[in-house]
């Protein structure tokens, strides 16, 4: 069974046709309107296998690693009667693209009725090329950094990029944007006249051949007023949420750590006053665990201490609650 999003303006019958695999639309993820680009990146970071798009654009995917697109076009579809008519091609496409994935995963759609009674038969066999003669089949080619950064410059949502395609950024609870709006406001004030400054969220650093976007980070030489990446960023700061602590933890932090400038990299919790703190110790990279309303997060690279009550300032964490309820 494949996980199949159908992309918006395709008919609603192509969910019936597809009976067998998991099918959620566009309207159904609420995306509408948003551009088949951006659209196969949050296609990629919700576990899509396939998109149908009648976008003959689409180039970019991630190999091994699904989605895969396909492209369905009116008209490429082999001439019949009704569904098979309108959908054959999707349907000839849809059932190329899952031979192509790994194991027996082969589309089977159920004989359903068309209209007036007639069925729809199975689809089994090689489909003729002819049925899905101009579509985009699978794209499997991983992005380029460069292919990203170009392709990022021209959509209106923020992307990450993990080294093989888009990432979506998504939207953050209330306790993770105060905790960034303190911690924003700690920096900007602890460093005025000094040669360091804090920036983020809405400008993006490139680490070990990816494309990140910090909660914080701090850059101790000039960031020119147009630019989109700031280099040589010594602290990084990010504020784990839900969902995302393997790639604080794990993913990001590898990266972090393989970038030379970063000295120390902050990962700030939501359900505690707490952070794990990484330090570069020449060769070495050493943690640490900084907790408690009275502890200080120490960041000798920048010459300022931090006091974690004062990131956490008016912020309720699940901890308190949990204490409060007993």
């Amino acid at each position: 069974m494949l996980r199949i999003l159908p992309g918006e303006n395709l008919p609603i019958a192509l969910k019936r046709l597809l009976a067998g695999h998991e099918v959620a639309t566009v309207k159904d993820m609420g995306w509408k309107g948003i551009q088949n680009g951006a659209l196969l990146a949050l296609a990629q970071q919700s576990g899509f296998e396939v998109l149908i798009s009648g976008d003959k654009k689409l180039n970019y995917g991630r190999r091994g690693r699904g989605p895969f697109a396909v492209a369905a076009h009116p008209g490429t579809a082999r001439p019949s009667r009704g569904h098979r008519r309108r959908h054959g091609g999707i349907l000839a496409g849809v059932t190329t693209v899952a031979r192509s994935l790994p194991g027996d995963r082969r589309l089977r759609p159920r004989r359903t009725a068309g209209p007036g009674g007639r069925g729809l038969s199975q689809w089994s066999g090689r489909p003729n090329p002819a049925t899905y003669r101009g579509m985009s089949a699978v794209l499997r080619k991983p992005m380029t950094l460069e292919e990203f950064l170009a392709w990022e410059e021209r959509q209106e949502l923020r992307f990450e990029f993990d080294g093989f395609a888009p990432v979506a950024m998504t939207g953050g609870t209330a306790a993770h944007d105060r905790i960034t709006f303190n911690l924003q406001k700690a920096l900007d004030g602890r460093l005025a006249g000094k040669p360091c400054r804090p920036w983020g969220p809405n400008i993006k650093i490139v680490v070990d051949g990816r494309a990140r976007y910090p909660d914080a980070f701090v850059v101790c030489q000039p960031v020119p007023p147009t630019a989109t990446i700031a280099d040589n960023p010594v602290v990084v700061f990010e504020v784990v949420s839900e969902g995302s602590t393997a790639t604080d933890l794990i993913d990001k932090n590898r990266e972090y750590r393989a970038t030379p400038s970063i000295q120390r990299y902050i990962i700030l919790q939501q359900t505690r006053v707490a952070a794990v703190v990484f330090a570069r110790r020449g060769q070495d990279w050493l943690s640490e665990i900084v907790a408690g309303p009275d502890a200080i997060l120490q960041l000798p690279e920048i010459g300022i201490d931090l006091p974690l009550a004062e990131i956490y300032a008016n912020v309720v964490t699940e901890e308190e609650r949990n204490a409060s309820d007993q």
